[in-house]
């Protein structure tokens, strides 16, 4: 890869990710439990700012400034995150709610994706799409969105320690080098790139508190809106350029922490622990592993963003 792409990624993703791990140690410091009463403690939603905030600084000062109205589909990006830590606050707030409250925040949530999808896609909208085209990419996006958005929020809700933010780095990370090698879009790249530098630098304080006897656990509010954010840079490249099979690597990406969430299910009872942990890592990696091989078939994509 090019030494300035490179160089260009880095500056985009390490110091949001050291913001991050210096806040989410600062915030779990305090000892305490990382799970109360069968959920995450509610300093998890400390997840939900972090993102939106390492968000939006990096993208006003390494990708562009702010531009209101929005120009581009590229402009629209900052308030997209802002619609995702949203998302995030919803789900760590609404972690113990049941019956109605419970689908209230899940259409809630709903409608913050369908407001996303509308951003995302408001150039093709107002001046190509038909109606049939218009509902099946918003639909196709709102679906595998919340599925996976749903899917980070179960496997994060109730586990503590670094694993369930290396389960959610994985599809991150890998939307991210899929958008800079097959959709050949640096911008999107770096904008799932500063999500996944979020949960990286989750995990790093995740593991430091873990030698230092410490809680933590990056719960629903922080796993959703660093997914939400990655399945939506997908679907812009999807929507803004012409790469062979990019439909397929957004749902394979967005399948991953829905397989995993599925594998937990099945083990949850079981006697090893290592089955608990080994059978939703390797079924989170599998639609990942998939997605690398279908790129790895591809030409290039014949134009960018």
């Amino acid at each position: 890869m090019d030494p300035q792409i490179l160089k260009q990624l880095a500056a985009g993703a390490i110091p949001p990710g050291l913001f991050a791990a210096l806040v989410f140690l600062a915030v779990w410091w305090r000892p305490g439990p990382a799970v109360e009463a069968g959920r995450a403690s509610r300093r998890t939603l400390w997840g939900a700012l972090i993102l939106a905030a390492a968000y939006i600084t990096t993208h006003f000062i390494v990708l562009r400034g702010p531009v209101w109205p929005p120009a581009s589909a590229a402009d629209w990006l900052p308030y997209i995150a802002a619609l995702a830590a949203g998302a995030g606050v919803m789900a760590g707030v609404g972690a113990g709610f049941r019956g109605a409250r419970l689908m209230t925040r899940w259409v809630v949530t709903a409608v913050l994706i369908g407001g996303i999808g509308w951003m995302s896609a408001a150039g093709p909208i107002a001046r190509s799409w038909n109606i049939r085209e218009t509902l099946a990419h918003l639909g196709g996006f709102a679906a595998a969105a919340l599925a996976a958005s749903l899917a980070a929020a179960r496997l994060t809700d109730r586990a503590a320690g670094p694993w369930p933010a290396v389960m959610i780095m994985l599809p991150v990370m890998t939307a991210s080098q899929l958008l800079v090698v097959v959709y050949h879009s640096l911008l999107l790249g770096q904008a799932a790139g500063i999500a996944a530098a979020v949960v990286g630098g989750a995990l790093a304080a995740a593991i430091v508190l873990r030698v230092l006897k410490r809680g933590f656990t990056l719960g629903p509010a922080g796993a959703v809106p660093s997914v939400l954010l990655a399945v939506t840079a997908l679907f812009h490249g999807v929507v803004y350029t012409e790469t062979e099979y990019g439909w397929l690597l957004g749902l394979l990406v967005a399948m991953s922490p829905v397989a995993a969430a599925v594998a937990m299910a099945f083990t949850a009872r079981a006697a090893s622990g290592w089955a608990r942990l080994g059978a939703p890592l390797a079924a989170a990696v599998l639609p990942l592993a998939a997605a690398m091989a279908v790129a790895a078939g591809m030409g290039e994509a014949p134009t960018g963003y």
